[in-house]
Formats: structure tokens, sequence, C-alpha cells
């Protein structure tokens, strides 16, 4: 049993449909020969062919089948932590070398900025140290107290939000 098909036409016809069509186009055609030229490139093997258009679905949400497509993540975007003010507190028994040596340890602060708050401190009362994280101001001023009170200081420091 034989299969009939379609009679193809030759390559060579569609070489000449593209000539005609490149000449079609070059000279001023008229409108009914610009529409035959349009015709003509419908009609070329390497045209737009509408029997082989996949069918997209109007729903964006409906998944094509052999197409993944990446999901877009939400952006999240994470605050900075609020920041706490420590302040040193002047007592007349802690000795201004020892403040220093904690200002500068433990606070990490320059020689000349420790004695400038050391002597702040001592002049005022009350002088700003460091603005930091809750946690790290905690961390810093427990270990400020619990040094002072090994070496038998009263030092004070407190820490605020900013």
């Amino acid at each position: 049993m034989e299969r009939a098909s379609a009679p193809r036409k030759p390559a060579h016809q569609y070489s000449k449909s593209l000539e005609a069509l490149k000449i079609l186009r070059t000279q001023s055609a008229s409108p009914g020969e610009r529409g035959r030229a349009d015709r003509l490139v419908e009609a070329s093997p390497g045209a737009y062919n509408r029997s082989r258009r996949r069918a997209v679905p109007n729903d964006p949400s409906e998944p094509v089948p052999g197409v993944s497509v990446p999901v877009a993540q939400p952006v999240t975007r994470t605050r900075p932590a609020p920041r706490y003010k420590v302040f040193l507190h002047n007592d007349p028994i802690t000795r201004m070398e020892f403040v220093t040596k904690i200002l500068r340890g433990i606070f990490a602060l320059q020689s000349s900025r420790a004695q400038a708050v050391m002597l702040e401190a001592h002049e005022t009362g009350v002088a700003f140290v460091v603005a930091l994280a809750l946690e790290q101001a905690e961390f810093r001023v427990d270990q400020a107290h619990s040094l002072a009170r090994a070496a038998g200081y009263p030092l004070t420091f407190t820490y605020e939000p900013e």
C-alpha cells in the first residue's frame, strides 16, 4: 500500500520566488504587486509556519510541558541591629591608668581616644565611649565590670538606646 503525499515544489522554485520578491521590492511596484511579494515571503520555506506554532497557555501560572522557569525569590532585607550608647561613669577610686587600659583592651579605642574619654568622665562625671549593637554592648560592659571587680575597683559602665 503506497502512501500518497502532496507534491513538493523543487528547491529552485523557492529561490526563484525569493529573487522575484527582491525585484518587486526594489522596483516601484503597484500595491497589487506588493501584496504578491508579501505572499511570496509567506510561501518561502524559511518563513514563519503557523502549523508548527506551539500553543501558549493564556494563564502564566500554568506550566508549559518541557519548559522550566526559575521562580523569583522574594527580596528580604535585614534591618541593622539597633545601636546602644555605652557610657563610662566617674568614680574617685579607680586609677586613670586602669580605666585607659580597659577602654583600649575591651572597647578597642586608640590610646589618645581612651585618654580623652577617661578625662571627660573625670571632669564631667560621665562620658560617651562607643555605640554598639545590644549584644555587643552588654558583653563588653560585663567584661569591663568583671575585670574591674577582679582588680578591686568600682568602675561603672552603662548603656542605653541611641
